[in-house]
């Protein structure tokens, strides 16, 4: 007798949830970003097809947070709510 084996299905694939411009546009103005910073964010994270460097799908609002972060610690003047 040959016993039967199981085989597991392969886990899912977790795709990346795409934003338009428009969204990525409304979160920076949320945060009191210029359209031109959501605008180089979106161009960026296009061209690499919203993946990370592992070429997994990325969370973008999550990279938007830290691509702000990174900004505002580079220059807070530019993007201190206080200072407009």
């Amino acid at each position: 007798m040959n016993p039967k084996r199981v085989i597991a299905a392969p886990p899912p694939v977790r795709t990346a949830v795409i934003p338009r411009l428009r969204e990525v546009q409304i979160y920076f103005s949320e945060k009191e970003f210029p359209a031109s910073v959501a605008t180089v964010f979106f161009r960026h994270y296009a061209r690499i097809g919203w993946l990370n460097k592992a070429g997994k799908p990325v969370n973008w609002k999550q990279e938007a947070f830290r691509w702000q972060l990174k900004l505002y610690q580079e220059k807070p003047w530019l993007y201190s709510r206080h200072t407009r």
